[in-house]
C-alpha cells in the first residue's frame, strides 16, 4: 500500500496491488473513486458524523458495472488504531450479500 499526493495537493492517490483509489474534494464533500481490478469504478462518499478517528466511504455510484449483481466495493472504512496501524476494511457487494476484506496497515 503506497499514498501519493498529485494534482498540486488537490488529490491523494492510494496504490494497493495493481488497484488504485483516488480521494479528493468534491464542493463541501471527500470523495473517492476505487479504480478495481474487476474492471468497474465505484465512486464512494465519506459519511459525515462517523465515529472519531474513522472514515467511512459508502458508494454512492458507478460506472462499467457489468450487472447489479456482479461483484463490486460498497464501502471502504479506515479506523486509525494508533500512530503507526490503520485498520483498513473494503465491504464488498456479491449479489444481495456482503463480503469483509480486513487488513491492518503499519507504516514501515
Amino acid at each position: 500500500m503506497t499514498y501519493e499526493v498529485g494534482s498540486n495537493g488537490s488529490i491523494v492517490m492510494e496504490q494497493f496491488g495493481k488497484e488504485l483509489s483516488v480521494i479528493y474534494p468534491d464542493g463541501k464533500s471527500l470523495v473517492m473513486t476505487h479504480f478495481c481490478n474487476g474492471g468497474n469504478q465505484p465512486r464512494l462518499r465519506l459519511k459525515e458524523n462517523a465515529r472519531p478517528g474513522t472514515f467511512e466511504f459508502e458508494m454512492f455510484d458507478i460506472t462499467n458495472l457489468k450487472d447489479a449483481d456482479a461483484p463490486h466495493v460498497q464501502r471502504i472504512v479506515y479506523k486509525i488504531m494508533d500512530e503507526r496501524r490503520i485498520e483498513l476494511e473494503i465491504i464488498w457487494k456479491k449479489n444481495q450479500s456482503e463480503e469483509l476484506e480486513k487488513y491492518v496497515l503499519t507504516r514501515i
